[in-house]
């Protein structure tokens, strides 16, 4: 990760993320999802997730509750949950499928 990413890491989440799985239809039919034609999610769109607990699901089948606290048109930059701990990191926009955030 180069060191503009990593400047911008805040402290991790305090705070489990919510125990359901969202419905990934329910977030495509709210245009939670990318673009027709243009393959990426709306940046614009996913500022509203910005440091709130949000599903992701990724193109090859992937899915975790992460928290973003950054987001440009290449990549997001996260902290996702693995089950016990959170880990900081970052997705190409691209990779995203849809996404739900609470």
């Amino acid at each position: 990760m180069d060191s503009n990413k990593k400047n911008l890491s805040p402290d991790p989440p305090n705070k489990y993320p919510p125990l359901f799985i969202p419905d990934k239809y329910k977030a495509k039919a709210e245009g939670n999802c990318k673009i027709p034609g243009l393959n990426i999610i709306d940046p614009i769109s996913f500022n509203e997730c910005l440091f709130k607990f949000t599903y992701v699901w990724l193109d090859d089948g992937l899915k975790f509750w992460s928290k973003p606290v950054h987001i440009n048109e290449d990549y997001v930059l996260l902290w996702i949950w693995r089950n016990k701990f959170w880990i900081y990191g970052y997705i190409p926009t691209y990779l995203i499928n849809s996404y739900m955030s609470y």
